[in-house]
């Protein structure tokens, strides 16, 4: 059994967890959002999780996802993989890249131009190259988000802004992804990372789980140890690695004592309690 840390830090209040460096080098300002962030681990640490991974043979060049022999589960399409109904329209735009990319460092995310604000993630993050085939994993993400007005795609898409999600082996973290937490999704270009080092024992399913839930942190929702079935659930009381069937629970859950977005989350529960999908579907109407 794999030791699960859950690593949240607000920027000033925690300055030496990683990710949160107090006073960003001049050249490259970083800064982690004050919203704080959330990381699913595997060291010894605070509290919860780990990502499903693999080791062997796959997509192992670096340059941006879209080239040969990407694929897509894209919902702005007639149908999807999934079978669902497809949202008419894409209020929020998710690039789940595979390819790798080369990245920048500056005060806030911007996926379009590879900025993180993450220093540890500066420079060349590697491409996928894990056993679990990414169309898989794509179908079941798409399906994840079925309900809601999400795109997801593999594909780097040429209209900003959209959040991207990174699945790498390059991995400078005791975690097993790592995000951003936006309470209230004030920004709409996050950075997200699944570390796919972490578990060899990974399926579409478990990987899809962690794409997801990194998105939902992108976007304000906490992590919690709750509900085996919700999507956000990626602690120390959830399966890991997560192969379980998940969604966006629509109920209020009860968080762990380190949720960050508490104020946006008591719109639609009691206070220390959240649901996913209703906060979601508020979050996500055309602006």
């Amino acid at each position: 059994m794999t030791l699960r840390t859950y690593a949240h830090c607000i920027a000033l209040a925690l300055p030496l967890l990683p990710g949160c460096a107090s006073e960003p080098p001049p050249d490259q300002a970083q800064s982690s959002s004050s919203s704080g962030l959330e990381s699913t681990s595997t060291g010894g640490g605070t509290e919860t999780t780990a990502v499903g991974s693999s080791e062997g043979s796959g997509s192992s060049s670096t340059g941006e996802a879209g080239t040969e022999g990407s694929s897509t589960a894209s919902l702005d399409t007639e149908g999807d993989s999934t079978g669902g109904e497809v949202p008419t329209e894409c209020v929020m735009t998710v690039f789940v890249n595979f390819a790798g990319a080369t990245l920048v460092g500056g005060l806030e995310p911007n996926a379009e131009e590879n900025r993180t604000q993450l220093s540890e993630m500066i420079g060349e993050v590697a491409a996928y190259d894990g056993e679990v085939d990414p169309k898989e994993a794509m179908a079941v993400v798409a399906a994840h988000f079925v309900d809601l007005p999400v795109c997801v795609t593999d594909t780097r898409p040429e209209a900003a802004p959209y959040t991207m999600v990174m699945v790498t082996p390059t991995n400078p973290f005791p975690a097993a992804s790592i995000a951003a937490a936006d309470c209230g999704d004030a920004r709409d270009a996050d950075i997200a990372f699944v570390f796919t080092d972490e578990d060899a024992d990974a399926t579409a399913r478990s990987l899809a789980n962690f794409i997801s839930s990194t998105v939902g942190t992108s976007v304000g929702l906490d992590l919690h140890d709750a509900d085996d079935g919700d999507l956000m659930c990626v602690s120390s009381g959830c399966s890991y690695p997560p192969d379980v069937d998940r969604t966006f629970v629509d109920a209020c859950v009860p968080l762990s004592t380190l949720s960050v977005c508490d104020a946006e989350h008591a719109v639609h529960c009691p206070a220390g309690e959240q649901n996913a999908f209703a906060e979601l579907s508020a979050l996500l109407v055309p602006r």
